[in-house]
């Protein structure tokens, strides 16, 4: 695969098929979002769908949808109504909240997910937003604690031990609370990162 031959652009219900075999491809089995849930976002939100291709074959894709962010830190579950954007997605909204990213693992470190990013930042500038949102998996706090000592979610951050997190700091985005007991995500110990960036 040629990272120079990286094309992103908005996908459709004729990406379907793809888009479902890329999910199961990209995250753990207890984070895989249904058919169903992906269809939905589809609808509700084509302009926050973007996928990312190579020779003609998608490898990742992003989701959003518009939120009121009113100043407090919240989990993804309840951000999206677990999934289910058409009870959480609000057309008036002053936020993109980036509903999920996934890429294929022979895909990964291509600059895939930055590109992705990158274009639905300029989706929140299109749409005149303040802000962009995300809640981050943190996928290395439970084998560390594992192999290492026993931390808090809060105090693993704090370290700046997490790539992914890191990856996000790297992108601009500001950590502003570890959410606990939200996503079904064993290897984060179903903690997850509510971080922010300002248009």
């Amino acid at each position: 695969m040629a990272k120079d031959k990286i094309v992103i652009r908005n996908l459709d219900l004729s990406d379907f098929k793809d888009v479902v075999k890329v999910e199961k491809l990209s995250w753990p089995e207890e984070l895989v979002a249904s058919e169903k849930k992906l269809h939905e976002r589809l609808e509700i939100f084509p302009e926050g769908f973007l996928g990312a291709y190579i020779d003609g074959k998608l490898v990742g894709f992003g989701t959003s949808q518009l939120i009121n962010y009113e100043g407090k830190a919240k989990g993804w579950t309840e951000l999206t109504a677990d999934g289910w954007i058409s009870k959480t997605h609000k057309s008036g909204g002053n936020a993109l909240h980036l509903v999920s990213l996934g890429v294929i693992p022979e895909a990964r470190r291509m600059g895939i997910g930055k590109k992705l990013l990158t274009q639905r930042m300029q989706l929140a500038k299109h749409f005149g937003l303040k802000y962009v949102i995300t809640n981050v998996r943190i996928p290395t706090y439970h084998k560390f604690c594992n192999s290492n000592k026993e931390i808090s979610p809060e105090e693993y951050i704090k370290k700046g031990m997490d790539p992914l997190v890191k990856w996000y700091v790297k992108q601009g985005f500001k950590v502003k609370g570890v959410i606990k007991e939200d996503a079904n995500d064993p290897e984060s110990r179903n903690c997850g990162v509510f971080m922010i960036k300002k248009i």
